[in-house]
């Protein structure tokens, strides 16, 4: 067996189907798909049986109680056959080639992850745009330190398995963020890292996703917390492994980016009023009070992040949340 494609899957029925034919539907047959249900309570498991059915000796559905998205993919991990992983989430669905192109190019190079670009859709398959695997501004993409960078999700990635039973690294579980706190540690036991400039993944914006929901859910709201957890797992793991001064520029970028950047922001979008928003912004100024020197951050924030980062920076929380909205008013939005 080449590939082991794991499905994680928590109620989505809408969806699981869709994603399930895509695997089925591609045009290299080496692989699995391990459909992990994850303590689902809707019919989703009842359609993965189904299409199990009908595809005999292709699909492995196992039902496990609630361990969130990283317990999820960590029972595909110890249950794939594969030589390689592909992470599929289950409301999302990938383009026929993509096993194709990606285990060719990953055996032919002899990469430990191969990268590739994805399309941003609605719930309808409505094209919304295409997102980068690669930091803006590199055309080169090959090795470390620059894929520290990169947008740290699991789905737009195909995976020697080893990289994660050799070296112990699984995801968290029941962790938001828990993509952050994985994929950096995989990249620091990279040999080689290969891209195909393609978009294969289609990344599907839900309107009732948790992200969402979290705009509106202040339990929910307080559970960006969680990225503190989720950085400082993978940056104790250069620690741990004396790679911390080589690749601090690039784990500075990371707190700045994903604590005073995408998290702070979202609480202040749904709650300009909450402490959270200061103490993740302590967080990142007490570890690294420099932040704006850093090589990346004009590189790879536009000037209207920084602008946003400058004010969560001086926290002022409330005016930022008033910008944005008036922002927004004076586009139409």
């Amino acid at each position: 067996m080449l590939v082991s494609v794991i499905i994680p899957v928590y109620n989505v029925e809408k969806y699981i189907e869709k994603c399930i034919e895509s695997v089925l539907e591609q045009t290299f047959g080496d692989f699995e798909i391990i459909v992990v249900i994850d303590g689902s309570t809707d019919g989703s498991e009842a359609i993965a049986r189904r299409l199990q059915e009908e595809n005999p000796g292709k699909i492995t559905v196992i039902n496990q109680e609630n361990k969130g998205l990283g317990g999820a993919r960590n029972t595909g991990i110890i249950n794939a056959r594969g030589k390689y992983l592909l992470f599929v989430d289950s409301d999302d669905y990938i383009e026929k080639d993509l096993l194709a192109e990606a285990t060719e190019i990953i055996e032919s190079e002899n990469s430990d992850i191969v990268f590739f670009d994805f399309n941003y859709v609605d719930e309808n398959g409505t094209f919304l745009g295409c997102g980068k695997a690669i930091p803006t501004g590199n055309s080169e993409f090959s090795a470390m330190p620059e894929a520290l960078t990169a947008w740290p999700c699991a789905w737009n990635k195909l995976y020697k398995k080893e990289l994660f039973t050799e070296n112990g690294i699984f995801y968290p579980d029941r962790l938001w963020f828990e993509d952050l706190a994985t994929t950096p540690r995989l990249l620091c036991e990279t040999n080689k890292i290969s891209y195909i400039e393609k978009p294969y993944y289609n990344y599907v914006q839900r309107s009732d996703s948790i992200m969402a929901d979290s705009k509106k859910n202040t339990s929910r709201i307080l559970r960006n917390k969680e990225i503190l957890t989720a950085y400082e797992l993978s940056e104790n793991y250069f620690l741990q492994n004396g790679k911390h001064r080589q690749y601090y520029p690039e784990l500075e970028y990371l707190a700045v980016y994903h604590i005073l950047f995408t998290a702070a922001m979202r609480v202040n979008e749904s709650d300009p009023g909450n402490k959270l928003q200061a103490e993740l912004v302590d967080y990142t100024l007490k570890k690294y009070p420099h932040f704006e020197k850093n090589r990346y951050y004009k590189c790879l924030l536009s000037r209207k992040d920084r602008i946003s980062v400058w004010f969560l920076s001086h926290k002022l929380f409330h005016a930022l949340h008033f910008v944005l909205r008036l922002n927004r008013k004076l586009r139409g939005r």
